[in-house]
């Protein structure tokens, strides 16, 4: 026994000194009740930054599509929504309402005692619409015939409004904010070094822009690869990403953050033309763009528009890319599918 007990000695000395000479890993900071507290009552200060109930703007608006006519309603189009009646309808002005909304807010800290800020809304939204004309086809296969034949068409040029169900539009926004950081002496380096200020402060840094969509997520919905932003006054040309991680040829991104003091700013008064490039499985062809901004709505017509820049401060430039079937069909009902672009910039 005691040989074994000086062997365990003779074993365990070193470890000691090894031990003793690592410090423990840094541990993740993991925040406080005291530092959500101050960084809420922080972004209380930003109420611009986390507006995002502009998305939709509640009065009817004028809108250009294609004429429908009794050649818009083909066999082919019964058959693959796998109903025989078919109602198809011209639409010429919309209204969007947001009926409800919802807010779940998220701080995330990390390692180096930063945090990240998630904003995930949800809106429940009534778009109503008003159609000029309104046509009813029912499609049959005569006996004896393989092609489906158009039995009747009724044509209603009266029109009327309608209203969709209630709409799921939800999406998301990051914040990035930390803590006030200052000088002292650091006896071991015998040297200043930056250390968090105590007590803590925070700072609001960054943000990113907003990428909403109807419905829920996993939909097929249209896609945005990029808008090219063009200001009358000056002819520069500002273009956002939907995805890019290079930060110095690219700077404008949807998928990155943004330094508050780096906006897109323009002049009140000024005329943006906006030029949108689709991608995605959704072409061109089958969407409806739209833009908004300090109160006000344009239809962008292929994608391509202009819109005047209004107001003060930080607003909101909303991009809209909504598939137009669910304009057009009213039986079988086609889906909403909508993607939003929320864009921060700062008018002087």
């Amino acid at each position: 026994m005691k040989y074994l007990t000086w062997l365990s000695l003779v074993i365990m000395i070193p470890l000691v000194f090894i031990n003793c000479g690592n410090e423990p890993p840094e541990e993740f900071y993991n925040g406080t009740p005291e530092d959500d507290s101050l960084i809420n009552n922080l972004l209380a200060q930003y109420p611009y930054f986390l507006k995002t109930d502009d998305i939709l703007l509640n009065q009817y608006i004028n809108v250009k599509l294609k004429d429908i006519s009794p050649e818009s309603l083909p066999a082919s189009d019964s058959f693959f929504r796998g109903e025989s009646i078919l109602v198809k309808q011209h639409v010429d002005s919309l209204c969007d309402k947001i009926a409800s909304s919802a807010r779940f807010k998220d701080l995330w800290y990390t390692k180096d005692t930063t945090c990240t800020v998630y904003l995930f809304d949800t809106f429940k939204v009534v778009r109503s619409v008003h159609f000029d004309v309104e046509y009813r086809g029912f499609y049959f296969y005569p006996p004896g015939d393989t092609d489906r034949k158009l039995d009747s068409l009724g044509i209603d040029s009266t029109g009327g409004y309608r209203s969709y169900d209630t709409l799921t539009l939800e999406g998301l926004r990051h914040l990035y904010v930390e803590p006030v950081k200052e000088k002292v002496w650091d006896e071991d380096a015998q040297d200043s070094v930056w250390k968090v200020k105590e007590p803590r402060e925070w700072l609001l840094k960054r943000i990113s822009y907003g990428n909403y969509a109807i419905p829920n997520r996993g939909a097929s919905i249209p896609y945005i690869s990029r808008a090219y932003l063009t200001a009358k006054s000056t002819g520069k040309t500002d273009t956002i990403w939907a995805v890019n991680y290079d930060t110095l040829t690219y700077p404008h991104a949807m998928n990155r953050l943004r330094h508050i003091d780096s906006l897109l700013e323009y002049t009140n008064g000024d005329t943006l033309t906006i030029d949108l490039l689709i991608g995605g499985t959704i072409p061109e062809s089958l969407c409806t763009f739209f833009a908004q901004q300090d109160g006000k709505k344009v239809q962008l017509l292929d994608g391509t528009g202009k819109i005047q820049i209004t107001g003060s401060g930080v607003t909101n430039l909303v991009i809209e890319a909504i598939v137009t079937d669910a304009f057009y069909y009213v039986k079988p009902a086609s889906p909403v599918l909508a993607r939003f672009w929320l864009i921060p910039i700062r008018v002087k």
